[in-house]
């Protein structure tokens, strides 16, 4: 089923709907869908390279946005939708971790989840349940989600296909070096804070 909807998501890359789409599929991601942005994102790039900043800001800008929404779910209908969604996709597990990553870290746990293909709408469910600081939140959303597309399409900017396989061959090893480098600072920033 996913393979088929990526695949429909690949060829409306070249439509003119596609920011449309890339801003509609960016947005619901992060609050409930399970495909991320990527899947039309990164050919949207390849097909207009010069573009690659806009469309990581586009993408960027529906992420954050679905991301208040996923905030909202938890803050206000946990209870009624935000269990229904863990459930659904089976991250019960992953929601005691984050849960856990939230506590001591808040900021820099929406900050990572953002970043890193780690499932950014169990971060935002999570920071709406514990009621984190909104503004730190947004702030943290993007950091994270505009770091990594913003990064990612100029990777694919820069080197094309080469990046897309680099990306695709290294994801578990980038996510992992990442959530080293946000504990390192966080450890760091509390050592000089």
């Amino acid at each position: 089923m996913f393979e088929n909807l990526r695949a429909k998501m690949e060829k409306s890359a070249n439509s003119k709907w596609a920011v449309v789409t890339l801003m509609a599929v960016s947005f619901i991601e992060s609050s409930f869908f399970p495909l991320p942005p990527d899947v039309i994102l990164i050919p949207m790039i390849i097909l207009k390279k010069k573009k690659w900043v806009y469309y990581s800001v586009v993408c960027t800008a529906g992420s954050v946005v679905g991301g208040l929404v996923g905030y909202l779910i938890g803050y206000q209908f946990y209870n009624l939708l935000g269990v229904k969604l863990i459930g659904f996709y089976h991250a019960q597990h992953q929601f005691a971790l984050v849960e856990s990553f939230y506590r001591q870290y808040g900021f820099f746990a929406v900050f990572t989840a953002g970043f890193t293909p780690i499932p950014y709408k169990v971060f935002t469910i999570v920071a709406g349940v514990f009621k984190m600081n909104v503004a730190s939140f947004t702030i943290a959303s993007i950091f994270g989600r505009g770091g990594r597309f913003l990064l990612e399409g100029f990777l694919i900017f820069k080197y094309g296909e080469k990046a897309v396989v680099f990306l695709e061959k290294h994801a578990i090893l980038a996510t992992i070096l990442t959530i080293v480098l946000v504990i390192l600072a966080v450890v760091l920033w509390k050592m000089w804070v």
